[in-house]
């Protein structure tokens, strides 16, 4: 019986002491684990403190990216439409000087808005504005120095500086095809000269009747309205000068960049028989179906900018002489066999010129 107690309280005892042990183990695995969970909660820190250096460092150095695209892209621009400018004064042919213009609104900077990063719509809007008034300014240089004088600029001259600005009424729609594949992309609303010009023209009478605050234009659209002279004169020329080269293409001259030689050679085909006037003929049916459509589109294209300024209260007409060289044009149409097509095609565009001649 002794022996049996004694042997009791030795498997009790072993009991107890390895259950000891095992709390003891127990209590050492969960200091162990605090002591990782803190390191890890250290290293977590250290690791978000890191994060954050380096988002701020990434931003900086998109910040300074942004920068340095703008200041390039600033830089760039301007150095291409000086060169461009210069080169519309160097040129001889006016289809050379037509190439130049359209160089020289392309490079405007607003051309190159990106719609990300630093190109914020704010930015947008400034670039617009300040394109529009270095425009206003810098076709003072091809201007006659008094003003009285805008009103006997002729697209038949051959005065350089006369025929230049031509070019740039001519051109004023040119956009950049970097804006035209970012809108695509981003679906912003393109803008060029011509566009800019006619948005500030068209609110110009409610600005004066009180309609509309002058304070609430953009401020591209007051720059329009501060040069509205010289913008309502642009839109002139350029009624006027997408008629001349249209006659330039289905005429059989030979120098296209000499427009006198053009009329002279007009005039001389222009003659009475036995009390009746003789027509001369066109070549419009022997230009390809694109140049006949581009033919459509510049005549067109007059007579929508007419129709704007009559909007505005200024009505223009063409040059007299280019009026009596349109009245007595022909335009000789291919037989049905060979062309069906080109009856109707005729028909439009001698419907073209009639609404010209009105």
């Amino acid at each position: 019986m002794k022996l049996r107690f004694t042997i009791m309280c030795a498997t009790l005892g072993m009991i107890l002491s390895s259950g000891c042990s095992k709390v003891q183990e127990l209590e050492n695995r969960t200091k162990s684990m605090d002591t990782a969970t803190s390191n890890m909660a250290g290293t977590t820190t250290e690791m978000a403190k890191t994060t954050n250096e380096m988002k701020t460092i990434t931003e900086d150095m998109a910040e300074n990216t942004d920068d340095m695209t703008i200041k390039l892209r600033v830089k760039e621009a301007q150095e291409t439409r000086v060169r461009s400018r210069d080169k519309l004064l160097e040129s001889d042919s006016f289809n050379e000087k037509i190439t130049q213009a359209a160089v020289y609104y392309k490079a405007f900077e607003y051309q190159f808005w990106s719609a990300s990063g630093a190109d914020t719509e704010i930015r947008r809007l400034e670039m617009m504005r300040e394109a529009l008034e270095e425009f206003f300014r810098t076709i003072y240089e091809f201007l006659p120095d008094k003003k009285k004088d805008w009103a006997d600029l002729s697209p038949l001259s051959e005065d350089n500086k006369t025929q230049s600005l031509y070019a740039l009424a001519v051109a004023m729609h040119q956009k950049q095809i970097y804006q035209t594949l970012r809108a695509k992309e981003k679906g912003f609303e393109e803008f060029d000269m011509l566009k800019m010009i006619q948005n500030g023209l068209s609110k110009l009478a409610k600005v004066d009747s009180g309609l509309i605050n002058v304070n609430d234009l953009e401020e591209y659209e007051r720059q329009a309205q501060i040069y509205h002279e010289e913008a309502k004169l642009l839109l002139k020329l350029r009624f006027e000068m997408l008629p001349v080269m249209t006659l330039a293409n289905i005429s059989d001259i030979k120098e296209k960049s000499k427009i006198s030689i053009l009329f002279s050679m007009l005039r001389s085909k222009t003659f009475f028989i036995f009390g009746k006037e003789k027509k001369w003929n066109n070549k419009y049916f022997e230009l390809s179906i694109a140049k006949r459509n581009e033919m459509n589109r510049w005549l067109e294209e007059s007579i929508k900018t007419r129709k704007f300024l009559a909007t505005l209260g200024v009505n223009v007409e063409l040059e007299k002489t280019l009026r009596k060289i349109y009245q007595n044009m022909s335009t000789p149409t291919p037989k049905k066999e060979t062309c069906a097509a080109c009856g109707a095609e005729a028909s439009k565009f001698n419907d073209l010129v009639k609404e010209l001649l009105k």
